[in-house]
């Protein structure tokens, strides 16, 4: 089905710029993981899927595994205790760039204050990688509260743009969760029928 759907591009040129959640090292601890196609699945289709993220639905498992093999990405997941809260994975591209390419919360996690925590995480892991300039989109499918909890943060917006966009229906995400998992145990030669 298609949607019009407006999307928000947003930056912080420098540390100075960053106001990061009061206390939020305390509230979440991260925990990097590794470049395994299985569980950077699991994290984009269990934290977007109530936000209708497709854009890598129709991965194969080998594209996933060109992706994380092939670019210089960091994911890390965030606990609150011992509940896994979300998580975030950073992309370093140009002029070390740091790209918030995907940034999350599980849905049993929303509304307890960790969004900014989880947020102010991904910032400081990003400058201290060697960030030249951090930045991030989102768009008026995300929850209601992430551009102001981007804004509160110290990003600026710079660029937006509408347009009409194809949104997978229920049927089709569930296919598409479906054929990644047949190419996954295929590429896995689990010998599961």
């Amino acid at each position: 089905m298609k949607e019009t759907v407006t999307t928000y591009y947003l930056e912080m040129n420098s540390p100075s710029e960053f106001i990061p959640t009061k206390g939020f090292k305390e509230l979440i601890e991260l925990k990097p993981i590794s470049k395994d196609i299985f569980q950077h699945w699991m994290l984009f289709v269990g934290v977007g899927l109530p936000w209708r993220w497709y854009s890598r639905l129709k991965w194969s498992p080998a594209e996933w595994e060109d992706y994380l093999r092939t670019n210089n990405v960091l994911t890390y997941l965030a606990f609150s205790k011992t509940s896994l809260t979300g998580y975030f994975e950073l992309l370093t591209g140009e002029n070390n760039a740091v790209e918030i390419r995907f940034f999350g919360l599980f849905t049993s996690s929303i509304g307890k204050g960790f969004g900014g925590a989880l947020l102010s995480h991904a910032v400081d892991v990003a400058w201290k990688s060697g960030a030249e300039k951090v930045w991030l989109h989102t768009c008026t499918s995300d929850h209601q509260a992430a551009l102001s909890n981007y804004q509160a943060r110290g990003f600026k917006l710079v660029k937006e743009s509408t347009e009409d966009e194809f949104i997978p229906d229920k049927k089709e995400y569930l296919n598409l969760i479906h054929d990644f998992m047949d190419n996954y145990i295929d590429s896995q030669n689990t010998g599961l029928k």
